[in-house]
């Protein structure tokens, strides 16, 4: 199954997922009417017979109120937990309490595990995520968020102390490889209606507690309120018992395919299969400790929690796994010796732990116009379109190409980028080294317009920055995300506040300057787009909007643009359409489209992207400008482009 299916069959899986909701909200419906049927009963009656007359209690009237009611409350609960968790992974990681990894970290261990996650995200196409620890001795990992753009790395201190570099990467490979096949975001939604289920029985739980408080002279008319209390529980156990079959039932395939993919990723089945048998022979398997892990049981590489019922576990059993990747396996497991792991106990305030329908939640304080530039390098047709083909299903080769792209970067280039105030004075750099005829006025703006020691960073790298090849721009940048993603909300506007100064400072805009600043709002600032998927007709108008661009970008005569337009426009098979000779003029509307073509539907966007690169296309080849611009297109539709592995032809 290639990306673009696997991505339209997330959003199918998604309304499924809406389905099977509604239907245990129903029987969580039927359930209260009941409840409140019996209660009413109960309380005309000195004692609960269950006489046939109990349905005289019945009324459509309540029926209709009981439905509203906990739909709304489902709902609300819902909502207010997805709200929780808009930041993405991060959100999840810190739910788990995971400690983010200092990026620059020398330890061992924890820089084995970095340099793994980096080369598979650049592998892959898409920006590096942050990796969160968790601290535990057992074997797991996970990855979460809404998509590529706000995705976190949790693992566990095990993991990264007994798993060797091999099974690591396939650790890692098995979760990028949800990424790509869209199960991140069913997953978010998974907890999110899960806690609108649970919030049910809490419900319960705060009317227990209330009626336990009043005087025992109320007992008479307590009595039903507490029966009704009680009955809420039950519920709220009913609907974690229907939450916990769907959760099971829709991961456990999604781990196969994710094995598998991780396989196809690596082409080293030895790796992830090494992982698995260390989890069957650690002691403590694959289990988090963390009172919030039942929550996201069905994000992680192996059983977080394990139930006494077959049914619910949200993996497929450990052997099955194996033999699948490895059919010779003898069935051994490796003995696992934990001592040499040194985990550091995270404090939970027990204030902050409440037990809900069996279910441990821990609740964590809060805390507070586009000219076309000097082409360096061109880059061959037949490679980007293998990039193309390899969208979501990277290769070993990727990773090679990746780790030799982040050897090639120097070695103070990429300690900078590691780090948050680094990771900024890259971006301004990069900026000010395209403008060398200007750079007196580009150094002083940055001192203008930032804080601290930036200027003088600048200063430093910019030569180095000058002497970087083109190719070796968009990795860097990627390198740059998590660090600028631990920026506050007020460094983060200041720093875009500064990047656009830099831009309009001649009062042009470069391909790669738009392609940056694209990169940037994608990552740090664009609220994601939402509604019904469109097709490439109902997109006709951003679509002409960014093959225009794309063609004036490209080429300096305005004829030869034109035909390159007509070039991309025959790809997307639409009815003959104008060509805008004026869309650079108006960088916003430019923006505005390109973050359209997000709602595009995923097996349109194939035709999309080919349509981009018929566009950028001069004799069989593309400039490394246009390179960066079609993957930044294509990054803010969520079509992560791998790099590029043929050879590529350097000009002077």
């Amino acid at each position: 199954m290639n990306f673009f299916q696997s991505q339209d069959n997330a959003r199918r899986r998604t309304s499924w997922l809406v389905l099977l909701f509604g239907i245990a909200v129903l029987c969580l419906i039927g359930l209260t009417q009941l409840l409140v049927m019996v209660a009413l009963h109960y309380g005309s009656n000195t004692a609960l017979t269950l006489r046939g007359d109990i349905w005289s209690a019945f009324s459509w009237d309540t029926l209709a109120y009981i439905a509203m009611g906990i739909t709304l409350v489902v709902t609300l609960a819902s909502l207010y937990k997805m709200q929780q968790l808009r930041a993405g992974g991060a959100a999840v990681a810190e739910l788990l309490g995971g400690q983010l990894l200092d990026r620059a970290s020398i330890q061992t261990d924890e820089r084995k595990i970095l340099n793994v996650v980096e080369e598979m995200a650049i592998a892959s196409g898409v920006p590096v995520p942050p990796v969160y620890l968790l601290e535990d001795a057992s074997i797991n990992a996970f990855a979460a968020g809404h998509n590529s753009h706000d995705v976190a790395i949790g693992i566990t201190r095990g993991a990264i102390a007994l798993l060797n570099r091999d099974e690591l990467q396939g650790v890692i490979a098995h979760e990028f490889s949800h990424i790509f096949n869209g199960d991140m975001k069913i997953n978010l939604q998974l907890i999110g209606w899960l806690h609108g289920i649970l919030f049910i029985g809490l419900m319960g739980r705060l009317l227990l507690d209330s009626q336990n408080h009043r005087s025992s002279r109320n007992s008479r008319s307590a009595g039903p309120l507490i029966f009704l209390g009680i009955g809420l529980v039950i519920i709220g156990y009913c609907g974690t018992f229907f939450g916990k079959l769907i959760k099971a039932g829709i991961s456990r395939q999604r781990e196969f395919l994710a094995d598998a993919s991780a396989v196809q990723f690596t082409r080293n089945p030895d790796g992830i299969a090494g992982a698995l048998k260390k989890i069957g022979g650690n002691p403590l398997g694959s289990g988090i400790t963390h009172p919030n892990a039942a929550q996201i049981s069905h994000l992680f590489f192996g059983e977080g929690l394990h139930s006494h019922f077959s049914w619910f576990n949200t993996h497929p059993p450990l052997e099955e796994r194996i033999q699948a990747i490895d059919p010779h396996w003898d069935g051994d497991f490796p003995a696992i010796d934990t001592s040499s792991v040194n985990v550091q106990k995270i404090q939970i305030d027990p204030a902050h732990v409440n037990i809900v329908n069996g279910e441990i939640q821990y609740i964590a304080p809060s805390r507070h116009s586009i000219n076309a530039g000097i082409a360096a390098t061109t880059i061959a047709a037949t490679g980007v379109a293998a990039a193309l083909d390899a969208i979501g299903s990277p290769t070993s080769e990727h990773i090679v190409q990746a780790r030799k792209t982040i050897d090639s970067i120097p070695d103070n280039l990429q300690k900078l980028a590691r780090e948050s105030w680094g990771a900024s004075a890259i971006v301004h750099s990069l900026l000010a080294a395209q403008q060398a005829g200007d750079l007196a006025r580009h150094l002083a703006l940055i001192q203008q317009s930032t804080t601290g020691s930036t200027h003088s960073l600048c200063e430093k790298i910019i030569p180095d920055i000058q002497q970087l090849p083109v190719t070796l721009r968009l990795p860097l940048i990627d390198l740059c995300m998590p660090g600028l993603k631990q920026l506050s909300t007020v460094q983060r506007h200041q720093f875009f506040q500064s990047v656009i100064a830099q831009i309009q400072i001649d009062k042009k805009i470069s391909l790669f300057e738009w392609a940056l600043y694209r990169l940037l709002r994608q990552h740090l600032g664009d609220k994601k787009q939402i509604g019904n998927a469109l097709s490439l007709a109902a997109a006709e108008k951003s679509c002409v909007t960014v093959l225009s661009a794309l063609a004036l970008a490209t080429q300096s005569d305005t004829t030869e643009a034109k035909q390159h337009f007509e070039a991309g426009w025959t790809i997307l098979g639409l009815p003959p359409a104008a060509f805008d000779t004026s869309v650079l003029d108006n960088m916003t509307a430019l923006d505005q489209a390109v973050r359209g073509l997000h709602r595009v539907q995923a097996l349109s966007k194939p035709r999309l992207l080919k349509a981009c690169c018929a566009t950028i296309e001069t004799d069989g080849h593309y400039t490394a400008e246009s390179v960066e611009l079609l993957r930044a297109i294509a990054d803010t539709i969520d079509t992560p482009i791998p790099p590029v592995i043929t050879p590529m032809k350097n000009a002077v």
